[in-house]
């Protein structure tokens, strides 16, 4: 901390080169106060703190720039974050990759694969696991099957009632009764 101050005192005008470190948090901090939800305070004060550091090293000479690899990951994780926020919000509109790749300008190919890389699943089957996640809520608070099958976006219920087996190992009808 004494370096720090007497770092700031003894200049006159504070011009350093940044590695852009600071810029890529203050982006992260705009697009998480868009993105607003319950662990957004969290997120932004990790941030505010990692801007301080970074401030920090670059007024006391102590600055690294960011290795490549660091900064694709970094980069990779930011995407990671975007795509499951906005499968989060938006899965039970989500017909296929194409509908995230054009909300989130990426390409299908780019997304799926790091997706698949980073999460184990793809994001079919990671909607998938969201909408049947829904659907066992739904059936165990006593909505008709049918019922849930269309809040769900499936038109066609033995379409539903085909994929809900498969994924459970029973038939919707039977859900409130296994609980």
């Amino acid at each position: 901390v004494k370096s720090f101050t007497e770092a700031v005192k003894s200049k006159k005008y504070m011009i350093m080169d940044d590695d852009s470190t600071v810029g890529k948090l203050s982006s992260l901090i705009v697009d998480e106060s868009y993105d607003w939800d319950q662990h957004s305070e969290i997120m932004i004060s990790h941030y505010l703190s990692q801007i301080m550091v970074s401030i920090s090293r670059i007024i006391s000479g102590r600055s690294r720039k960011i290795a490549d690899k660091q900064s694709e990951s970094a980069m990779a994780k930011n995407t990671i974050y975007k795509v499951l926020r906005y499968i989060d919000r938006e899965y039970l509109n989500i017909e296929s990759v194409k509908d995230v790749s054009d909300n989130l300008s990426y390409s299908e190919y780019y997304i799926s694969h790091l997706f698949k890389k980073k999460m184990g699943i793809s994001i079919k089957q990671y909607v998938l696991e969201k909408r049947m996640a829904l659907a066992s809520k739904m059936l165990r608070e006593g909505i008709p099957p049918t019922d849930v099958a269309t809040a769900i976006g499936y038109e066609d219920y033995s379409n539903f009632y085909r994929i809900y087996q498969k994924h459970f190992g029973l038939a919707p009808s039977k859900e409130k009764k296994r609980r």
